[in-house]
Parts: structure tokens; sequence; C-alpha cells
């Protein structure tokens, strides 16, 4: 299958309506960055990029893992990535990925995956964790990951009961909406859609008549790397059926066929990207906002059941 590529995409071109709204309505919180920047800044660097690599990550080169180092490099090609960020494996355990970092986002690769995956599901998790880093969710999705880990001992960092109970329940509502934006990127930058599914199903797509089942939906779950050294694994994504139904349904959009054919915004043009993507994101925001509120009220009572 031919690598797709669209030049100069934005992330407005795969972005999820829900995590449209969401993500306004987080960066519409009075002085949130300044205030995620301050107390988790320094922090993640040395808490959560180096103990998430560890002692025994190694650093991916066309000598260390040449084919590894061809699919990043397609991925990056496919959505037209202004950037080279640093791909890492390591042994976890199982299947997984994860990409932290407030300002320079490292991606990881478990070893587990490398050697059982095929080009076509690397392609999707890595295009996956991609499309977070271009969508500008790393910075976020890091602090949140770090206040699920410290609990409320992040409380000794200056936050108060109610600051801390609000900011997570509105980060947390966000973030599970963010991976709707990742799949649909994990899709253009694969143009496969079993390539998505099928892991999400349980089942790796190119394992051959016998299949090769895991726990639905844990190729894309998160890795959140801990203070005391150790990993500790958060489940906060979406269910994997809401995740599958989502994504076939954007497949069979005529936004993405539009895509396909060539028409989408441009990064760095936005604004200048007149008629149905302007009138598109307005709608989206509409839409999106009532499901972001719905979301944030579900956040705010599970936190309260527990």
């Amino acid at each position: 299958m031919p690598i797709p590529r669209y030049p100069d995409i934005s992330p407005l071109a795969w972005e999820h309506p829900s995590d449209a709204a969401a993500m306004a309505a987080l960066r519409a919180i009075p002085g949130l960055d300044r205030a995620i920047g301050a107390t988790f800044g320094r922090l993640n660097e040395a808490a959560g990029g180096s103990r998430m690599l560890g002692d025994d990550a190694v650093r991916v080169t066309s000598t260390s893992h040449p084919r590894l180092h061809r699919i990043w490099r397609e991925v990056r090609e496919a959505l037209d990535a202004p950037g080279d960020w640093p791909l890492y494996v390591r042994p976890m355990g199982g299947v997984n990925a994860a990409t932290t970092g407030m300002d320079s986002p490292k991606v990881l690769l478990s070893e587990e995956a490398l050697r059982q995956l095929h080009d076509g599901t690397l392609r999707a998790i890595l295009g996956h964790e991609l499309g977070h880093i271009l969508s500008g969710h790393i910075r976020y999705k890091t602090a949140f990951m770090l206040l699920a880990s410290f609990g409320t001992t992040a409380l000794t960092l200056g936050w108060t009961v109610p600051a801390y109970a609000a900011l997570f329940a509105a980060l947390r509502a966000w973030d599970r909406t963010s991976e709707l934006s990742a799949d649909r990127a994990a899709l253009l930058a694969t143009g496969d859609l079993d390539s998505i599914v099928a892991p999400l199903a349980g089942h790796a797509p190119e394992a051959g008549p016998f299949g090769m089942d895991w726990p639905r939906g844990a190729v894309w779950d998160r890795i959140t790397p801990v203070a005391d050294r150790g990993l500790k694994l958060v489940r906060a994504h979406p269910e994997p059926d809401a995740r599958i139904k989502a994504i076939r349904e954007w497949a069979r959009s005529d936004d993405y066929k539009a895509i396909l054919d060539g028409h989408y915004p441009r990064r760095g043009d936005e604004r200048a990207q007149a008629g149905r993507w302007v009138d598109a994101r307005a709608a989206v925001l509409r839409d999106g906002l009532l499901d972001a509120r719905d979301r944030l009220r579900e956040s705010l009572a599970d936190r309260r059941s527990n």
C-alpha cells in the first residue's frame, strides 16, 4: 500500500469535535498554561521523561532499528511533520507506546510491540502518537498524567483541594476526547482502517489466520511516569467500542474523503481557509461543547464516587 502524504496539513483536519471544544475550554482557564509550566515543567523533565525512558531505553536510529526508523520517517512524512522528535525503544512488559514532555516530546515504543507487530500496526501506533504531538496535546497530557500520579500529594506543590479536583476533572474529560483526534491522525498516516480498529478490538490485523489476541485496547494504554521511578498504568481513554465507532464513522464521512482528495486546512493558513472549513469548525465547537460538558459532568461524578 502506498504511503499517503498530505503536504502542509493542519491538525485542524483531524480534530474531533469533542476535542476541539474541550481544548478550547481548557485554554480558556485563566493562567492555566503558566500554572502548569511553573508547577510541572522542570518536574516533568526529571520525573517524567527520564523516568519513563529509564536506563534501558535505546534511541531509534537508522543503525539501531532500521525498520522502525523507516516507519517513523514515513509517518512524519505522511502528516508533513515540521519536526523530528526522538523515538525510543525499551522493554515494557507488553505491547505499548507513550509520549511525554512538556516542551520537548519524546516517544517511547515497547520492545514487545516492535517484536510482535507488523509495519501497518506500528505505523498506526506511531501515527496516533504523532497526532497528539502535532495537535499540541502533550503539554496537557503530561500535566494530567503527573496529577494522576501524584494524587493529593500535588497539594504540596501549591494546589488547593478545589483547584486540584477541578483541574483533574477538566483534564480527564479533555484527555478522553483527545484520543479521538489522535485516532483520526493515525488513519491519515496509514490509510488503513483495519490497522486502527483491529488493535482496539484486541486483535493484530497482520497476525495470520489464527490471530494475535491481547486485552481490548491494550495497544493504546498510557504508561504514566511517577515520582518513585516506577511506572503505572492509567486508563483514561474512551472505551474501545466508542473509539471504533467514532473512527469508522469518520472514515465514511465527507470530511475524510475531502482530505483524501487534497482538500484540507493548511498549516499556518487556517484563517484563510474560508468557506466550509470555517463554518465546519464553528459547528464542531457548538456540537462539541455539549459533549465536553457531559464528559466533564461524568468525570466530576466519577471523582466524587472514588
